[in-house]
C-alpha cells in the first residue's frame, strides 16, 4: 500500500525528498519486465528446436525448422517500422499495455501448438510484439527518468534482453517446451500491472498539448527541485532533438549475429565442440552477454565492446575446452595441421587410381 501511495503522489514524509526516484525505478521496473520477455523470445529456439525433434504430441518437420527461428525477428522488422508511430498517437504507457495481450495470445498458440503451421502463427505473433518492445520501452524510460539516471537505467534495458535469454536457455534443462511458453507469459502481466499505478510519459502528454496532465506527471516523476524546473521549461525542445537521433548502435547489436547464436545455440555447440556439455557452454555465452554489458555500459566505442566479447569468449572456450587444456598454442597449431594433414591422406586414400 505504501508503494501504491508513493506512486499515486501521496508521499510519507521520510520518503518525501526521494519519492520520485522510487517512482521512476517502478515505472522502469514495468519497461524492463517487457524486455525480458522479449529476450525470452529471442533465445527460445535454441531451447524449442531441440525438445520439438523428440516431442511425440508434436507433429516435427525439419523443413520448417529455420522458419520456426527466422520468424520472430522477420516479423520483428516489420513491426519495427510501425512502433515510433503507435508510440506517439497512444502514448508510451499505452503503447506498452497494448503489447501485452498480442504477446500473451501468441505464447499461448505456441504453448498448444501441435504442427509446423500452429507455431509459426505464434512465433509471427509473439515476433511482431518483439519490434515493438525496443522502441517503445526506450523511449518511454528515457523521458521519464533524470538525466543523471538516465544511463544506468537505459543500460538495464540492455541487461533484462540479455536475461530474459538467459531463462530461456536455462528453462531448457528444468521444463517441457510448452509449460515454458506459459511462464514466458508472466512477464507480461508484471508488466501491464505496474503500468495501472504509474503516469504516462511527461514528455508525451506535454508535446500533445496536454499541459497540465505532463506537467504533474514531470513533477511526480522528477520532483520539484528547481534543477527539474528548469528542464521542465526546455523539455519540449530536449524532446524533439532526442527523437531525432538514429542509434547506429542498434543496428550494429542487431546485424553482429547475436541473434544467430541465441536461436541456435545448442545445435552451433554440439556440432563444433564435441565432447562438451552445450548446455554449459549456452549458459557461459548467456552470462557473459550480461557481464560485458555490466562493464561497457554506455561507452560508445561499439566496436571495442564487440571486441571484448570476443576476447573473453575465446579465452574462456580455451580454458574450458578438453582440446586446449594444458596446450599452448603451437601444439594446438600442430595438432590442426596434422588433423588436416590426415584428413587430405584420407581423401587421396579413397580416389580409385586409374589404370
Amino acid at each position: 500500500m505504501a508503494i501504491i501511495n508513493v506512486v499515486n503522489g501521496a508521499v510519507p514524509s521520510h520518503w518525501e525528498q526521494s519519492a520520485h526516484i522510487y517512482r521512476q525505478v517502478f515505472a522502469s521496473v514495468a519497461a524492463f519486465m517487457l524486455t525480458i520477455s522479449m529476450g525470452q523470445t529471442l533465445g527460445f529456439t535454441a531451447v524449442l528446436t531441440p525438445q520439438l525433434k523428440n516431442d511425440p504430441n508434436f507433429s516435427y518437420d525439419m523443413r520448417y525448422d529455420s522458419w520456426i527461428a527466422s520468424t520472430v525477428p522477420l516479423a520483428a522488422i516489420i513491426s519495427c517500422v510501425f512502433a515510433g508511430n503507435l508510440s506517439d498517437r497512444i502514448g508510451r504507457k499505452m503503447a506498452q499495455i497494448t503489447l501485452v495481450l498480442p504477446f500473451i495470445i501468441g505464447w499461448v498458440i505456441t504453448g498448444f501448438s501441435t504442427n509446423s503451421t500452429q507455431m509459426l502463427v505464434g512465433r509471427f505473433i509473439t515476433g511482431v510484439c518483439v519490434g515493438f518492445v525496443r522502441p517503445t520501452t526506450v523511449v518511454y524510460v528515457g523521458e521519464l527518468t533524470e538525466p543523471q539516471y538516465r544511463p544506468i537505467a537505459l543500460f538495464c534495458l540492455s541487461a533484462a534482453a540479455h536475461l530474459g535469454i538467459l531463462i530461456s536457455h536455462a528453462l531448457e534443462k528444468c521444463v517441457h517446451w510448452k509449460t515454458a511458453c506459459f511462464l514466458f507469459s508472466i512477464p507480461n502481466i508484471i508488466n501491464v500491472v505496474i503500468l495501472m499505478f504509474v503516469k504516462e510519459s511527461p514528455l508525451w502528454l506535454l508535446a500533445k498539448g496536454k499541459t497540465e496532465e505532463g506537467v504533474e506527471s514531470f513533477r511526480l516523476f522528477r520532483g520539484n527541485s528547481e534543477k527539474s524546473e528548469k528542464e521542465l521549461a526546455k523539455v519540449l525542445e530536449t524532446s524533439r532533438k532526442e527523437e531525432d537521433k538514429f542509434s547506429v548502435k542498434d543496428m550494429a547489436n542487431t546485424w553482429s549475429g547475436g541473434n544467430t547464436i541465441s536461436f541456435y545455440a545448442e545445435d552451433i555447440f554440439e556440432k563444433t565442440f564435441s565432447g562438451v556439455d552445450s548446455f554449459m557452454l549456452i549458459m557461459v555465452t548467456d552470462s557473459m552477454r550480461i557481464v560485458t554489458t555490466v562493464i561497457i555500459y554506455g561507452t560508445t566505442a561499439l566496436f571495442a565492446k564487440f571486441g571484448f566479447s570476443a576476447l573473453i569468449a575465446g579465452v574462456l572456450l580455451s580454458i574450458l575446452l578438453p582440446e586446449t587444456n594444458g596446450r599452448t598454442l603451437q601444439d594446438i597449431e600442430d595438432s590442426l595441421y596434422k588433423k588436416k594433414d590426415e584428413k587430405s591422406g584420407k581423401d587421396v586414400a579413397t580416389v580409385p587410381s586409374s589404370q
